[in-house]
């Protein structure tokens, strides 16, 4: 394949935007809520469809996160109208669970975030990454005020979160204290 804008070949340049972004773009994803597993495939395929029209991408972080976003939004929707159907045809019982709700609860950020709404989130996440006001309108089709007023509602639903999440429980001692005696004097 050969580039019209930087060279002969697309393959290396791709290859070392794909290694260097891909882990960015699951944590971005992980961060606005999906399941790592959903992240993984909307990566994989947003970066699949880069590959395809690399020439002729600008901005490839926003093009293959705003790609990555919408493919794990479908693959979520997807989950959702499959459940009922299933049931409805008779497998299984009904789960009242969201797909959101498979954030891995061990990493303390993401948990914190699974309490924002979806737009917050995705706006705290997309900051997180890197972007800007400016970026991340344009990767979710708002307008920057938009994402500042997100950004400030998320933040103050955060400190709520924060404030009134207890204490982790704390360690006992490794191991026995010496008492500490003026002089450095051992008895």
């Amino acid at each position: 394949m050969t580039s019209r804008r930087s060279g002969p070949t697309v393959e290396p340049a791709f290859e070392k935007y794909f290694h260097d972004d891909f882990p960015r773009v699951v944590a971005f994803l992980r961060a606005a809520g999906f399941s790592a597993l959903d992240s993984e495939d909307a990566a994989s395929e947003a970066m699949t469809s880069a590959y395809s029209a690399w020439t002729s991408i600008e901005h490839p972080a926003s093009w293959i996160r705003t790609a990555a976003y919408r493919v794990a939004l479908r693959t979520c929707r997807r989950q959702r109208e499959e459940l009922p159907r299933a049931v409805r045809g008779g497998w299984g019982h009904e789960r009242n669970d969201h797909p959101h709700d498979d954030i891995d609860s061990r990493d303390r950020l993401v948990r914190w975030l699974k309490h924002l709404p979806d737009k917050q989130r995705t706006v705290i996440a997309l900051e997180l990454d890197g972007f800007d006001d400016a970026g991340i309108a344009g990767i979710l089709g708002i307008q920057p005020s938009t994402v500042r007023s997100h950004r400030r509602h998320a933040y103050e639903s955060l400190k709520e979160v924060i404030e009134n999440e207890p204490e982790p429980p704390r360690r006992p001692p490794t191991g026995p204290r010496r008492p500490h005696r003026p002089g450095g004097e051992h008895h």
